[in-house]
Order: structure tokens, then sequence, then C-alpha cells
């Protein structure tokens, strides 16, 4: 992951913030912006696309050209420096004009807004060690019916790469065993396998789908809670 990827991944840019911060809008749709750093000898060079996505180059004003050792795995004393220089300016950039969203993949963001718009509930984190797991409750009783979290994709199915991001949910059991002979479901990672099921929120399953499933789950717990 870049520099600027760590910085920007979990956040979400407030368009309407971006020239006050010094941001100018290019002819391509894309956002610029060049800052001083360390005296003037370096200048970051950011770019940001209508998306959110943020691009960066930091240049060595002494040369005029692109200072690269920073981006080194393991950087000199002096590079060091200069990268951390960089995250700083990079992390006052993001406080100016961006807010935090609590989870690392679009769908598992999206998800989360729908939930608060259909459901009322906004995530909790209730685990120091699982920081970036948050869940899901029915205000009745506080019992969560939802769990997004992030795990290696490998102990879900072989075939998938890297890290993934997941919603737990609770349903019907014979309703678990349907949805598992299809894409993108799974039974419940680290949980009651029998009334849980996961879904990988990497784009498979459509956000109407998980929606209807996660209405479902709210009712279970809620009428459990009920009895």
């Amino acid at each position: 992951m870049s520099i600027e990827s760590e910085i920007f991944s979990r956040r979400v840019f407030k368009f309407e913030k971006l020239e006050k911060a010094g941001w100018k809008r290019e002819k391509d749709g894309d956002w610029s912006l060049a800052r001083d750093f360390l005296g003037g000898k370096f200048t970051a060079r950011l770019r940001m696309s209508a998306e959110g996505v943020v691009r960066g180059e930091v240049v060595d004003n002494a040369f005029g050209e692109e200072y690269l050792p920073l981006r080194e795995e393991s950087p000199g004393s002096f590079a060091l420096e200069v990268r951390n220089a960089y995250e700083a300016l990079l992390e006052d950039v993001a406080k100016e004009c961006s807010i935090p969203r609590p989870f690392g993949s679009a769908q598992a963001n999206r998800i989360s807004n729908l939930i608060f718009e259909r459901f009322g509930a906004s995530p909790d984190f209730p685990w120091e060690d699982l920081s970036e797991y948050g869940v899901f409750r029915v205000k009745e009783g506080g019992k969560w019916f939802a769990l997004i979290g992030n795990v290696a994709g490998a102990k879900l199915d072989s075939n998938l790469k890297g890290e993934i991001w997941i919603l737990n949910l609770k349903l019907d059991p014979a309703q678990i065993t349907e949805l598992t002979s299809q894409g993108g479901f799974y039974r419940a990672y680290h949980m009651n396998k029998i009334h849980w099921l996961t879904i990988a929120l990497n784009e498979t399953v459509s956000d109407e789908t998980i929606m209807d499933l996660l209405a479902k789950s709210r009712a279970l717990v809620a009428e459990k809670r009920k009895n």
C-alpha cells in the first residue's frame, strides 16, 4: 500500500472544502495540490481523482526531481526524516478536507451507511485487539445483528488473495445452506456456522441483496430478544 493510501484510504473527502485548503480543479476533473515542506527543500504534489483516490510525489527542489528514497522499504535516516515529514503533511491535508470512514472497503462503507439510513444503527467498536471490527445493534437490548471486519481471504476460500472485508449476519440455517452454494457467501467466520453467515464485501454480492438479508438478521435478533 502506498504512503498516500495509508493516509487516505480510510477517509472520505468533503469536496466543498478543497478550494479553501488550496486544491485546484484541473481540466480533466482531477484536483491538485502542491505544498512545500522541510523549509522548502521538498514539495509534495498531490493529485486526486473525482472518486477521491490520491496519488502523490515528493520533489527534491535542489534537483527538480522526484525524491524516491522515501518510498524504500528500509529508508536511510535522511530519507526517513523526509518520509515522516511527508506523512505529517498528508495527515494535515486529510484533517483539513476529509472525514474518517469506519471501514477499509467501498462496499463496507456503503453498507454501513445503508444500515444507518434503514435501521438507524451506527457501528461501535467493542474490541481493542480487533479495532477495525464494528458491530451494529438493535436498539432494544443492544444485541448485535451484523458485524463488519477484515480477514485474510484464504481463511474463507483458498482462491481469495490478500485481505478481504466481510459482513457477518444471522439467518435461518436452511437459507444459510442455500446461500453458501453461491459465490460470495460462506459459513460464518469465527462464529456459529449454523446460525450465522459471512458475506464477502468485494462487490460479488449486490448491496440490495445484502440489505434484504440484513433486514432478516435484524428481525431474527429482535424477535429472540422479545422471547
